[in-house]
């Protein structure tokens, strides 16, 4: 142990005395070597060096920028509707969406050769397309199948505007 001790003592002692011949000649070792410049180094314009600073200065909110608050996206442009807005059921575990059908019935007939039918004031036959990408899959006396997508509907005759006719002039001598 005591050789130990004087092997350390003896190592301080160098040390102190190589800083203060180090510091006396003021030889002090910055870290850093100095290398020669090229003579024909380019050197930025004055304009790009002040976009430097001034990019220099935004940089950290660049790098990590603060959080705005921004109010709800309203999705429904894209065709997506708000889940607590939306109508359905629940049984054994599966959501059913209710959809509405805005097609209005207003006469239907139906016989074994042939059926047809009156929807938003227009006449179609059984199979027929409608305007907005609905089809008619079947016509009974008191309603219609339609299907638009993967959901059929049965709309009852009489479910479009009762009570309002069109008037088309005077009906006097007419029988």
């Amino acid at each position: 142990y005591l050789l130990s001790a004087i092997v350390m003592l003896l190592s301080l002692v160098a040390g102190i005395i190589q800083a203060s011949w180090i510091v006396y000649k003021g030889q002090i070792f910055s870290g850093t070597v100095e290398l020669p410049v090229p003579s024909q180094v380019r050197l930025p314009a004055i304009h790009l060096v002040k976009e430097i600073e001034r990019l220099d200065q935004i940089l950290p909110m660049l790098a990590a920028p603060r959080e705005q608050k921004l109010g709800p996206v309203d999705l429904s442009l894209f065709g997506y509707k708000d889940v607590t807005q939306v109508k359905g059921t629940i049984k054994e575990g599966k959501i059913y969406l209710t959809r509405k059908f805005k097609h209005k019935v207003s006469f239907a007939f139906y016989a074994v050769s042939k059926s047809f039918c009156i929807i938003d004031g227009n006449y179609y036959p059984e199979g027929a397309s409608l305007p907005g990408g609905g089809k008619i899959l079947k016509i009974m006396p008191d309603r219609v199948l339609i299907e638009e997508g993967k959901l059929r509907k049965w709309l009852p005759v009489g479910s479009g505007i009762q009570g309002k006719h069109k008037k088309t002039g005077s009906s006097e001598g007419t029988v």
